[in-house]
Formats: structure tokens, C-alpha cells, sequence
């Protein structure tokens, strides 16, 4: 009877210890997924701020639109490195990072292309091929 009684207690602290180990998997699990997801998003506003200050930037030449832009290339350097490490153990994720960086990359040297037109008066500086292109490239991000 003793050891009836005894098995009972060992399968009952082997299932409570069970469920205890799943619940949190589940919860760093979760975690994770929510830390991945904040980083993406951060990303996604840097390069969104960098957009709307080239844009605007670009429309008017008011140097003021320049620090959205700065603000928002200070944001995806920062976040950069985070999403890279929440990522390492994913090598989808670390393929679809690269190609955001190169996408950011690309952003980043059409932008000061076109700052540099802005600024040095050409007028034709708002229908530049790099504004179209620098519209694409930004699509492209936000797709990866």
C-alpha cells in the first residue's frame, strides 16, 4: 500500500514538474517573440523617420527635416545590432536582417546624394531618379 502510495506521489511531482518546465518554455518563448517583434518595429520607425525627413527635406530644402532624418539613422543604428542578436539563432531571420541593412545601406547613400542636390540648389532635385529610387528602396525594407 506504502508504495502505492509513494508511485502516486512521484507521478504526481513528475507531472507537476512537467507542466512547471512547458509553462515556462511557453513564457520565454513569448518573451522572445515580443522582444523581436519591439526591435522590428524599431527598425521600421527609424527608416520610416528617415523617409518622411528625406521627403520632406528634399520639398521644401529646410535643413530643419534633416534631424527627423538623423533622428531616425540613430534609431535604426542602435536597434540594428539587437534585432542582430535576438536573431543569431534564426538564419532566416539574420538573411532577411542583411538584406534590410543593404536595403538601409543603399537608403542611406541616396539620401546624401540628394541632400547634397538640395542644398546645392538643383532644382531638379525633387524628381531625381534617386527620389524614385530611394522610394523603392524603402518599399523594399518595409516587404523584408
Amino acid at each position: 500500500m506504502v508504495r502505492v502510495w509513494i508511485t502516486a506521489l512521484v507521478c504526481v511531482c513528475t507531472i507537476a514538474a512537467a507542466v512547471l518546465v512547458a509553462s515556462e518554455t511557453q513564457r520565454s518563448t513569448a518573451e522572445e517573440n515580443f522582444n523581436e517583434a519591439q526591435t522590428a518595429n524599431q527598425l521600421l520607425l527609424g527608416m520610416a523617420k528617415q523617409g518622411r525627413g528625406i521627403s520632406e527635406f528634399t520639398a521644401t530644402g529646410k535643413l530643419a527635416f534633416l534631424e527627423a532624418f538623423s533622428d531616425g539613422a540613430q534609431q535604426f543604428r542602435t536597434s540594428f545590432p539587437e534585432a542582430e542578436e535576438l536573431s543569431s539563432d534564426d538564419d532566416e531571420e539574420l538573411a532577411f536582417l542583411a538584406k534590410q541593412h543593404a536595403d538601409w545601406r543603399h537608403f542611406q547613400s541616396l539620401s546624401r546624394q540628394l541632400i547634397v542636390d538640395v542644398r546645392s540648389g538643383s532644382a531638379a532635385a525633387a524628381s531625381t531618379p534617386e527620389l524614385r529610387e530611394l522610394d523603392r528602396t524603402v518599399a523594399d525594407f518595409e516587404r523584408a
